[in-house]
Formats: C-alpha cells, structure tokens, sequence
C-alpha cells in the first residue's frame, strides 16, 4: 500500500476507492545516492489541491509504504495544465544538502576519518538551514581502505561548493559506496555505507517465475566466458618440460582432469557442464558461452598454490564475479502482492537475480526504483551499478621515511568517539532484515527436543531444522541469509557468506568472535588504548605510540631500555641483545638525526640463520662533524651460492655497451636531473641479447625496480679486459 502525505494530510492513496485522496499519475523515483524525485498532479476535488495544503519549498512531502517511511522532500514547481489541475514536481531530501555552501577548508586523512569528514559538512549545512532542512550524521561504515582513485587520498578540500556536490565528489565518487537517509524515532540520518552492509532481500528474482522481462547493459570488453586462470609463479629447473628460457611459468589447470559443473534449471530440474577438459588451460562458462559466445580472458590469483584451489576460484568468477559490472533494468513481479506474508523489494536492499537461460545467478543492490504508485505491479527496478573507478595507481616509495608512517597515526580523542557512536548507528539502525531463531538442543539419551542449544540472529527469515548438522558443511539451515551471528554459553560470534550457493564460512574461524575465555578474535578492533595486564606492552592509538618491554616506538621517540640510540627523529625495533652495529640478531631502524648521528638505516638478520640477506647503511659524525664512515653490505657467503662461474668478456661487453645511459626527472614533486636507466629498457635490452635478467624486478603489479649493484661485475670485468689491453700498450711503446 503506498501513500503521499503532504505534512499531516493525505493526498493520496493507491488502495481507497475516495476520489478526494487520488492523485493522477503519480510516479516515484528512487536512486542511489540521489535525491529521487516524485510526480503527481492533483485534480480540484483532491483535498491537496488548496494552496494552503501545499506550499512550494515549505510543506514537507512523504511517501509511504504499508506505513513506512520511503521518501521524503518538498515541492519544488507547481503549475495549473489545461484542465486546471496541479502538477507538481518534488524533489528529495538529499536536496535538501543543496541549501548549503562549505566554506574553504584543507582536511587531512591523517587526523580525519571519513565519518569525522561527513560530520564536518553536516555541521556546516546544519548552521546554514532552518531545523526541519537539518541532518544528523547516521552509519559511516565506508572508509578510506575502500578508495579506488588516489588523486585525493590525502588531502580533501572543500572551496565554495554546495554540499551535496561536495560529499558525492570528495566521498562517493571517490570511495563507492551509498549515501542513504533514514528516519527513525523522529531523527533524520544521512547514512555513508558499503555494499556489505545494506539488507538482504528475502524475495528471489528469477527469469520465468516472477522476473518478467530485463535488459543487460554490460560492457562486453570486461565480460569473459572463458578465461585462463594463473596462480602463484613457479621455480622450475631447467630440465622441467614447463621451462621456457626468459619467460616465467604460472601454476595452471593443466594438470587437472575433465571437470563438471552442476546447473540447476527452473523446474529444479539439474543439468551437468563440462567446465574444464582434461590437459586444458582453459575453464569455462558453457552457459555464457551459448548466450555470448567465447570471450577469452587470463585472471591472475597469485596466492593460489594448488590447481584444485585454483579451479575452484575460476568457476566462481565465472558464475559470479564477472557480473559485478552487470546491470539489469528489470521489470518484475514484487511477490508481496502475491503472497502477504512476503517482504517487498526495497530500494538500496540487496536482492538476489536468477536467470538460468543466462546461466546467471547473482545479487545486485536495487540502485534505483520506478515506481507507478497507483498500480506498483509496473514498476521497474535497476539492479547494479554503471558507475566505473579506475584501481588505485599506487606507486612504491622505498625513499619513504619510517617516521613519516608512524605520524599518521590519528591522535585526536574525537575518532574514538566518533567509532564509538558509529558503532551505535550500525546496531540501532539496521532497517529490517534481522531474525531471532532460538535453536533447541536434543537429549542425548532419548533424541528428543531439549532446552535451547544456541540463539542465531541472520538477515534472513527461513531456519530449516532438519540441515542444521554441524558434521556436514554442505547442509544448509538458513538458505535464504548471508549473516549469521551465534551465541552460546561458550560465546558470541559472527560467520557469513557473499552468495546464497556459497557455503558458510567455517564456524571454526568466526570471522568476529567473543569468547568466554576472554579472547575477542576480529580483523579489526577500535580501541583507545590496548594494553596487556603487566602494562610492559600497550598500543596507544590517541597518542601514536606503540610500547614494549624493551622498545616504545612512536612520533619523534626513540627508548630501547638504554642500548643504542635513544635521541632524535627515530624509529626502532629490536630485541632486548640489540647492539648497535653487530648483526647478531634481528634488528631494523632508521634516524632522521641527532648530536652525532645523521641518516642511519639498518637491518640485519641472525647470521647463523638458513637464508642470510644483509643490507645495511649507516653514516655517522664525530664530535668534529666530518664523516666518520659509511658503509653498505650485501651477503656473498660463497656456501649461500651455486652454479658458480667465470664471468666471460663477451657477456660483459654485451651489457656494459648495449645498456643505455640516461638522464631523467621523477614525474611528481622533483626538480632534480637523475642519472640511470629505466627497468623495461633493461627488460627489452637483455631480451634482445638473449641474456637471463637480473636487473629489473618487479615490486608490484605497478612499480618496477633496477639493482644497479648487478652492474659492477660486468663493468669490472671490461675494466680488467680494458686495463690489460693499457699495459699491453705501454709495453709495445716501451719497446719502439
């Protein structure tokens, strides 16, 4: 049942046969992290129609459905048509952000969190509107890990823009994510959050049952039916029929058998696909296959160790993942008008997509709504998102202080309470969704029902008793959730899954769990201060300091129990048999300067270690202030090494005058001219003199490196060859 209000008077309703509360054509909008917008227009008999009902940009307009809140805003163009009718057209709440101007600002990511960001501009806005335009600041569970383009990771400057301009380009557009109002007890909350946290609808939408008809816009260039999957990169010796000189190998599927996948058809019915041929490189979708031909694509898991393991992350990017960028306009059938006691599709929920004749089964999140509010079985959902953000350009800077790092550090009191309210937001202000399922345990003795064995909280309504056993992972008790939290009189815990076919996380692993030991088991805990009971160990995170028993390690702070360096800009880690200079044990630090010390980086390791690597460089000043010495190491144990031979004059030559010389600035920040080479001219150069490459290195997917000590031993060897070829030149003259 859906209903406008404008303030405290109906002006329509889709279920009352009164002429008086009908409006004409009254169509909804909804989509994401937009203020929607909605339509109607009122003929004389409505009891909307008198100007003192509806005032532009005053009255405040709601939609309702089955008594909930679903959209607000207001007025903004009222016009009489040819019959004398009103039509109006409204505008969200959102807009309301619209009202306001941030003033110029500089803030940093090191001292503000996004929620303490959000809140800033809501406080502008808030100072600038009367009371009924005002927001409060909701759940923020989107952060600044979650950011896919790094223009701005840092710094975020607000200059004169309106406010909702501002949070959509320095957050949204940025971080992903959905902006969402919300009202509850009276309060008006602007929501920031992830994907992960919105509600799961409990209906299914699937091709032939209630999915009517749907259209895919999808960017053929990112769809693959087909792909080659690449785990971890192997070590292959010579003699290794997989060896190619020059290239290096990537564990495959090659070495599995004929593998099958099994598809379930409308009617329930199964059906069996070969997914993979034995001795194949290649796993396969013969559903998207059929539907879209092949479409070949490589997708590196570089983690993955095991062709099995590999295989199976293979056909869930085929099932799945490759529909990310999918989206659906979908005309559907919302089930509630079928059956009552079904939950109806609800905007900014997560809903579950099935079309077997597309071999697809996946879930969107409902990003936009068209709703015909006086027949609601015409409305059309939008499923997905086309909003695309490049992957973040991350470069490598191993010039990068340690001290640096360690600043970042947020040390304003404000971020812990702002989690701490946040984390109230995210228990109070989940909106439906949420299910109590007292689980009872059985007599051991008579297998009967006895008591109350666990208490299960999911997103999903259904509990089928008869999977729930803990011996078989491929049982099922709540078929239609995600999330699962399960307390018991041992503790309280949370598992969940990403799709309705994946199996449960396993319970033995709890990804948040509280025990009755004492332990909490979590990814990622928000703490003030975290210390252990002998206060010899505690992790301060207002302050930045990080304090063990024989180190405290934080901004402009150097203790190490009194041995070594305890001054100036400093950072280090090292055991309580640390000694300056002595690699005798693990240590590794770093100093900015001090009375007598300037520049210093060390890291050593145990030398009675299996693997030895040494680097160190330390530069020290006397009382004097000259240099007293400055040293680099690298290991060259000769027992640490093999396949030991006599460098030949040919390769040496080949390298020392085929390497290009260059010159050269850095792209970001750096004035200074730099004399080098480049990795990929180093890549290309020995590949076209058919020499191994063991120069550039590759840091990651974006950085590549050179180790330009590999250049001494050819450049000495031509300078031996060089120097002999002088003496023998100084004979010869010494002799005419």
């Amino acid at each position: 049942m859906y209903e406008i209000w404008a303030g405290d008077t109906l002006i329509h309703s889709d279920i009352t046969p009164l002429e008086t509360v009908k409006a004409i054509n009254p169509h909804l909008t909804l989509e994401d992290s937009a203020a929607g917008s909605l339509e109607l227009t009122l003929p004389p008999i409505n009891v909307g129609y008198s100007q003192d009902v509806i005032k532009r940009l005053t009255t405040d307009i709601v939609v309702k459905c089955d008594d909930e809140f679903l959209w607000g805003g207001r007025v903004l163009q009222d016009y009489g048509d040819f019959w004398n009718n009103h039509k109006l057209m409204c505008e969200g709440e959102l807009a309301f952000l619209n009202d306001s101007i941030q003033p110029p600002h500089k803030y940093s990511s090191d001292d503000t969190t996004i929620e303490l960001f959000l809140q800033s501009l809501i406080n502008n806005h808030n100072s600038q509107v009367d009371v009924s335009r005002r927001f409060e600041l909701g759940m923020v569970t989107v952060t600044d890990g979650d950011q896919q383009e790094d223009d701005n990771a840092i710094y975020r400057f607000t200059n004169y823009e309106k406010t909702l301009v501002c949070i959509n380009d320095k957050l949204v557009n940025r971080l992903k994510g959905h902006l969402r109002v919300r009202h509850q007890n009276g309060h008006r909350y602007l929501d920031y959050i992830r994907d992960e946290d919105l509600s799961t609808n409990s209906q299914v939408v699937r091709f032939g049952v209630n999915l009517l008809d749907f259209s895919k816009n999808i960017d053929m260039s990112d769809l693959a039916t087909v792909i080659v999957p690449r785990g971890e990169r192997l070590d292959l010796a010579e003699n290794d029929p997989r060896y190619i000189e020059g290239l290096e190998p990537y564990l495959t599927v090659e070495s599995l058998g004929q593998k099958t996948e099994t598809i379930t058809n409308p009617d329930g019915t199964t059906r069996t696909e070969v997914w993979h041929d034995s001795g194949s490189m290649f796993v396969k979708n013969e559903g998207a296959v059929n539907v879209f031909g092949w479409l070949p694509e490589v997708v590196d898991w570089s983690n993955v160790t095991v062709a099995e393991n590999l295989y199976t992350k293979a056909a869930k990017y085929l099932k799945d993942e490759q529909y990310e960028k999918m989206v659906l306009e979908v005309q559907a059938l919302d089930m509630k008008y079928l059956h009552q006691g079904d939950e109806p599709i609800k905007f900014q929920s997560k809903l579950r997509c099935i079309s077997d004749p597309h071999n697809m089964d996946h879930t969107f999140v409902v990003s936009k709504m068209d709703v015909d509010l006086s027949n609601p079985a015409n409305s059309l959902y939008t499923l997905g998102s086309d909003v695309k953000l490049s992957l973040t350009q991350a470069t490598s800077r191993i010039n990068q202080s340690v001290m640096d790092e360690i600043n970042k550090l947020p040390s304003k009191s404000e971020i812990l309470k702002a989690a701490e309210r946040n984390a109230y937001q995210m228990i109070m202000g989940m909106d439906g969704g949420s299910y109590v399922h007292l689980i009872p345990g059985k007599n051991a003795s008579t297998g009967k029902a006895s008591g109350i064995r666990r208490i299960e909280v999911t997103d999903g309504p259904t509990y089928d008793p008869t999977a729930d056993d803990d011996d078989d992972p491929n049982t099922d008790p709540f078929p239609d959730s995600l999330n699962r939290w399960v307390w018991t009189v041992g503790g309280l815990g949370h598992v969940g899954r990403s799709n309705y076919t994946d199996p449960w996380d396993d319970i033995g692993a709890m990804n948040v769990a509280l025990q009755m030991t004492g332990e909490i088991v979590a990814d990622r805990i928000t703490v003030g201060i975290l210390k252990a009971v002998n206060n010899l160990y505690q992790i301060n995170t207002q302050s930045g300091y990080i304090q063990m028993e024989y180190a405290k390690i934080g901004p402009w702070y150097l203790n190490n129990g009194g041995r070594g360096l305890t001054d100036g800009r400093s950072a280090w880690l090292a055991p309580d048999d640390i000694s300056c200079g002595n690699y005798g044990s693990t240590l590794i630090g770093m100093r900015g300067s001090s009375s007598n010390q300037n520049g210093y980086l060390e890291v050593g390791v145990n030398r009675n270690s299996d693997c030895i690597h040494v680097h160190t460089s330390y530069i020290s000043k006397n009382s004097g202030g000259s240099t007293k010495y400055a040293v680099w190491d690298s290991s060259s144990d000769e027992r640490l090494k093999k396949d030991i031979k006599p460098l030949t004059l040919e390769e040496a030559q080949k390298i020392v005058n085929n390497t290009e010389a260059l010159t050269f600035r850095y792209k970001e920040n750096d004035e200074i001219k730099h004399y080098g080479v480049t990795a990929q001219r180093m890549e290309k150069e020995c590949k076209e003199l058919g020499l191994e490459n063991p120069f550039s290195k590759d840091i990651n997917e974006n950085v590549k490196t050179v180790d330009y000590i590999q250049f001494i031993t050819p450049m000495l060897k031509v300078l031996q060859e060089q120097q002999k070829e002088i003496e023998e030149m100084k004979k010869i003259l010494q002799n005419e």
